[in-house]
């Protein structure tokens, strides 16, 4: 469900059950798009993942050591995503360019402290902010949006 563009109440007649209807769908979309709330758990499958809200704990499939995260499925134009990973002793790799996810390298989700957040192009989820260990000094590795970055 997508955000329900305002009315111009003054050209129609306002109902009871129209306007229940408009704020119910907005208010829907604002806590699945905007109000993280708690993060809910996604596996991984052949790697990809589909979003239901705006924050994830991600799971590797049939809980291996480590998986590969190449696609996340679902998404609008302009809807940010927040991705953990849901146990330190499960390792998300989170691949640059592979399916529909690009930023400047590779992230490794290897604790449960660590958090990337992306933003959807309408294609592509482009990166908003790296972990805190994988942004490096200035001038060690190539630009991206959060500054330098390590390979993972």
């Amino acid at each position: 469900m997508g955000w329900t563009t305002p009315k111009t109440w003054a050209a129609t007649v306002l109902t009871k059950e129209d306007l229940n209807q408009f704020l119910r769908d907005n208010q829907n979309f604002l806590k699945t798009n905007v109000a993280w709330g708690t993060a809910t758990e996604l596996t991984i499958a052949s790697g990809a993942i589909t979003k239901t809200q705006s924050f994830h704990k991600i799971d590797t499939e049939g809980d291996a050591a480590s998986d590969d995260l190449d696609t996340i499925n679902g998404g609008s134009e302009g809807e940010v995503q927040v991705i953990r990973c849901v146990s330190s002793a499960r390792v998300i790799r989170v691949k640059n360019g592979t399916g529909n996810i690009e930023m400047a390298t590779d992230v490794l989700l290897d604790e449960t402290g660590k958090m990337l957040t992306l933003i959807y192009d309408g294609t592509n989820w482009q990166v908003l902010n790296y972990p805190k260990e994988n942004i490096v000094a200035y001038g060690v590795v190539g630009r991206s949006h959060a500054g330098r970055v390590k390979a993972a």
